[in-house]
């Protein structure tokens, strides 16, 4: 799962765009890029959910989104790459925020540890034999009444959109199928990103 959101990279840099005014002099004009403005979108979407709970949040990267969620009373970030865990902990670790390495396939948690579980934009990134099995964990982890907070890109028109580091890009009626069986869904939204339509799902635990 290589391709992971990081503030330094320069597609989720801050811009800048000279306009001309009518005197003719220059004007500096300092802009989001669309990457960066629907990365902090969907943290404040499910950091809404937040307060006051224990959330896990996998994958995390390098933890910059994991820090977005504020409201949390502890979050606990897992990503597969030792390297990008290493990094989130030097950033961003401390007292309410811990980075661990571990996988979708199988949360190293015992049942009904967390009352939140953000995965936003990791199911693609595995098979959908993986992606079945995350969510069987999802509910394994989650105390009764949890909520499972998921987002998910495809392409607007094709099967795929052709980015290497997206395994399965799931219908939205394909996310449903496997997660209905253990979760009641709440509400799903939609965003549009460049070609990319982007759902997000609240499922509440069964």
């Amino acid at each position: 799962m290589a391709e992971r959101a990081h503030p330094d990279l320069i597609g989720y840099k801050k811009k800048f765009r000279i306009r001309w005014n009518n005197s003719l002099l220059p004007t500096f004009e300092f802009f989001s890029s669309p990457y960066r403005r629907f990365f902090y979108w969907r943290y404040a979407w499910a950091n809404r959910f937040c307060r006051g709970k224990k959330v896990l949040e996998i994958p995390c990267g390098m933890g910059w989104g994991t820090t977005l969620l504020t409201r949390a009373r502890s979050v606990v970030g897992v990503d597969i790459s030792a390297e990008a865990v290493a990094e989130a902990r030097t950033r961003y670790a401390k007292n309410n925020r811990e980075f661990i390495v571990g996988s979708l396939q199988e949360l190293d948690f015992k049942k009904e540890t967390f009352e939140i579980v953000v995965c936003l934009e990791g199911i693609e990134h595995v098979g959908r034999d993986v992606g079945k099995c995350f969510i069987v964990e999802a509910h394994r982890v989650l105390k009764p009444g949890g909520l499972l907070l998921l987002s998910s890109p495809r392409h607007a028109t094709r099967e795929h959109s052709g980015n290497p580091y997206h395994i399965f890009e799931y219908k939205l009626r394909e996310l449903i199928e496997i997660i209905e069986p253990y979760f009641i869904i709440r509400s799903v939204q939609m965003k549009e990103v460049d070609d990319l339509f982007v759902h997000y799902i609240e499922a509440v635990k069964r």
